[in-house]
């Protein structure tokens, strides 16, 4: 997963990477690392990058994210701030890659 070179090799040659990793619960920020991994490989390989990601970046309202709502589970807290700033700080620079965001309903 790391290794942005063996990667790059890896997906030469398909149309698409679809990437659901998920991180180990004892170190969620290990996603943000994994994340530019595979950003890396698919822009060396030049193939177009689907990553599906956790919902904690949804909109409630307009000015109000799901991780921040009263209701949002503190179990998933930090996997969903990972998500986030894998969103925000990797995905959002790349042009051709896609974040799916998992829907799940706590009470809105």
């Amino acid at each position: 997963m790391f290794n942005t070179e063996a990667l790059a090799n890896l997906f030469k040659g398909s149309d698409v990477v679809i990437s659901a990793y998920a991180p180990p619960q004892d170190n969620n920020n290990i996603l943000i690392d994994a994340s530019k991994s595979l950003v890396d490989a698919a822009k060396k390989a030049k193939v177009r990058l689907i990553a599906i990601g956790g919902a904690g970046s949804l909109k409630v309202t307009e000015d109000l994210l799901l991780i921040d709502a009263p209701a949002f589970p503190k179990e998933y807290k930090n996997i969903a701030k990972a998500h986030l700033e894998t969103l925000v700080g990797i995905l959002n620079e790349v042009n051709d890659a896609k974040f799916i965001k998992k829907r799940f309903t706590i009470g809105y």
